[in-house]
């Protein structure tokens, strides 16, 4: 099991790089983040799982209405999604 520091990194990065990157270098998906995904989220919401209705194997499948009707990423927006929120919930349902 992820401890909360190392998913709150994942978290982190993932909305980081679902935001538009008006700074200077984009982030590419496929090579910097979904490694880490994989790693980390496959086993549950992978290419052959996508429980809840969330898979990380691409951007457009990270950002799709989940079965709870919600949005687990909303791009420029972290905090709206529930994504943080479930991962930091001490709920084991979660």
């Amino acid at each position: 099991m992820l401890n909360l520091s190392k998913l709150f990194s994942i978290v982190g990065v993932t909305c980081i790089v679902l935001q538009v990157n008006s700074i200077g270098d984009e982030i590419d998906f496929d090579k910097q983040i979904k490694p880490i995904l994989d790693s980390r989220c496959a086993e549950c919401h992978g290419s052959t799982s996508r429980e809840g209705g969330l898979r990380f194997t691409s951007r457009d499948d990270a950002m799709v209405e989940l079965d709870s009707g919600e949005f687990a990423i909303v791009s420029g927006d972290p905090l709206a999604g529930s994504l943080v929120s479930r991962i930091s919930s001490r709920d084991p349902g979660e």
